[in-house]
């Protein structure tokens, strides 16, 4: 280490805080004394790593020629440059994979994934937070789009996805719920709504499958069946049945399935003016039943569902009507909450009939069907 004038500086400093103060001023000579040899001791060893650390050097060149020596500092400074284009080289790739990194978590991230009906979802996030989910059909048409912002604000859009147009946007990014229709030749029809009571729209048919025959399970009888697809993934099975030359029609059955595949509803028609229908919601199934006979109308309508106690479908209302009286059934419970198997029936007549109306007792034995 080189004696210079910082280490003469610091020599001087420790000196001075080896000084010690006497009650009334000034130091005491024991506390100068020491003062004065740390101070040169101090001194003595920078000169001695001074002293060793050229005696270092002057050894390793030792028996060298000038040229040797001019060689080996040659070989030093160019491994100092190495190094130090090294260290730059390394800032420089470090600075380039942190760039790469900023701009990567900047980019647009994106997901798909399949419906269980059988379409594509396409899900993507830009650097400012804003979602958009797209939805494609099997053939690869858009359906619908929808963007949120990191604020919370949307744009839902449904498109004709035979025409790639789109049909009606519900937004709220202008602070105001509104409407905006689509018409032909570019015009559109801005409304101000309420886009939480906004009703869905009516899906639109998009594709029809070729008809095919089917087993009808019906002597004598054969089908025809196709599908309707439509744009929001829902879709409509439509079955008719002829008789055994194919003249007439004996009945049609439409069953309908939402976009995951569940079947929502189901209806039969009958050349006999009678007609079945049901709707499915979940664990409930209500069923529709009409059929003309001589001029009159008799009708049934039924609630079932499923009866987690037991593990059997119950019907907990019914109601049977004609021209003459309408008689409604309603399941009766226990004191624990099981259903009893009994019944309240309450029978109505029409105005005018002069028929009180009259409650009583059933089961469901008594429950009819009207076919």
């Amino acid at each position: 280490m080189a004696i210079n004038p910082e280490n003469v500086a610091n020599i001087t400093k420790e000196a001075y805080s080896a000084l010690k103060s006497k009650a009334l001023g000034g130091v005491s000579k024991e506390s100068a004394q020491n003062a004065i040899s740390e101070a040169v001791n101090k001194a003595v060893r920078l000169g001695e790593e001074a002293v060793g650390k050229v005696q270092q050097e002057m050894y390793a060149l030792r028996n060298k020629t000038a040229q040797e020596i001019a060689e080996m500092t040659s070989q030093k400074d160019a491994f100092v440059f190495q190094a130090k284009q090294d260290a730059v080289q390394q800032i420089q790739q470090a600075k380039q994979e942190a760039a790469e990194a900023v701009k990567k978590a900047k980019a647009t991230k994106s997901a798909e994934r399949m419906l269980p009906n059988g379409h594509k979802e396409v899900r993507s996030v830009n650097k400012n937070g804003a979602v958009m989910v797209k939805e494609y059909n099997e053939a690869g048409q858009l359906l619908k789009s929808n963007v949120t912002t990191l604020d919370g604000a949307f744009r839902r859009t449904s498109y004709d996805p035979v025409n790639k147009t789109p049909l009606k946007t519900v937004t709220n990014t202008s602070g105001k719920d509104l409407m905006i229709e689509y018409k032909e030749y570019g015009q559109h029809k801005i409304s101000q709504v309420n886009n939480k009571k906004v009703k869905p729209q009516k899906p639109t048919l998009v594709s029809q499958t070729r008809p095919e025959y089917t087993q009808t399970g019906w002597s004598g009888e054969r089908g025809m069946k196709f599908d309707r697809i439509y744009s929001d993934g829902s879709k409509e099975t439509i079955t008719r049945v002829t008789n055994s030359d194919g003249s007439r029609v004996e009945r049609t059955e439409l069953v309908r399935f939402d976009k995951d595949g569940n079947k929502v509803y189901d209806k039969t028609n009958w050349a006999t003016n009678a007609t079945r229908e049901h709707i499915y919601k979940g664990d409930k199934i209500i069923s529709k039943e009409s059929y003309i006979k001589g001029g009159e109308t008799y009708k049934m309508e039924t609630e079932t569902i499923y009866d987690p106690n037991t593990g059997n479908r119950v019907i907990v209302k019914a109601k049977k009507s004609d021209n003459t009286s309408t008689t409604s059934y309603k399941a009766i419970k226990d004191e624990f909450g099981f259903y009893t198997g009994n019944y309240e029936a309450k029978t109505t007549y029409p105005k005018g009939s002069g028929k009180k109306p009259s409650i009583s007792e059933a089961t469901l034995k008594d429950i009819p069907h009207i076919f």
